[in-house]
């Protein structure tokens, strides 16, 4: 389907980031699969969201041809703040630091690190993001965390990353209690500008030496609620 160029939107539509990056568009909702095609600013439970077509535009039409691509501008996530992870509790023996790998499909500056945190995952936790050969980026405290939810970490100074590089965030669990939801990352995972790669979540056992230094190179399947704030 062509992408049609929209003259008046109307009141009730509701913007939204199509993954090609292309702005300007709106659709009175989005569909509900697949939910993670596109980063919608709709503030609604995703389960009230009112299924539609993919014809199901708002406005005029003056074409049925699709502009230039045009690299998308704000702050994105993975994750949508409202989500949480299906298991919160599952508990490994000894620290660990869990990640996530990402991509962003332009260039901009990741300002923070974020993790969901568990009731049970109590102890000082460390933010961290690094290169995809584990070269240090960043890192630091969270603090004035919450009991369990989403905690954020916002780095003195943004760390410019490259359109198209592999980067990876970490969070440093002192008891080895955190999310996981298995099997989230058999296929590449996208969200606006951003993509995590197929076996893209990552962990390490922190066997001893200081806390939060251990890269976490081993990929696999599995989502340990890791995210980012990027902004472009």
């Amino acid at each position: 389907m062509a992408v049609r160029d929209v003259v008046n939107l109307c009141d009730s539509c509701v913007y939204f980031q199509p993954r090609t990056g292309i702005q300007g568009y709106c659709r009175r909702y989005a569909p509900q699969v697949p939910l993670q095609a596109e980063a919608v600013l709709d503030p609604r439970p995703v389960a009230t969201w009112p299924i539609v077509t993919a014809n199901d535009w708002c406005g005029e039409y003056k074409s049925e041809t699709a502009p230039p691509d045009v690299p998308p501008t704000g702050a994105y996530n993975l994750f949508d703040p409202v989500t949480t992870p299906a298991a919160v509790d599952v508990s490994e023996v000894g620290a660990l630091t869990l990640g996530v790998q990402f991509t962003s499909s332009v260039a901009g500056a990741v300002t923070a690190v974020r993790f969901y945190k568990s009731l049970l995952d109590t102890g000082s936790h460390i933010g961290s993001l690094w290169t995809s050969a584990g070269d240090l980026l960043a890192t630091g405290f969270f603090e004035t965390e919450t009991n369990v939810g989403w905690q954020q970490l916002n780095f003195t100074a943004p760390v410019d990353v490259a359109a198209g590089v592999t980067y990876v965030a970490s969070y440093y669990s002192p008891k080895g209690v955190h999310a996981e939801d298995q099997g989230y990352f058999t296929g590449a995972y996208v969200m606006g500008p951003l993509t995590v790669p197929a076996n893209g979540g990552c962990a390490a056992l922190n066997p001893g030496g200081v806390a939060g230094s251990y890269f976490p190179s081993n990929n696999d399947v599995n989502n340990y609620w890791v995210d980012i704030v990027l902004e472009t």
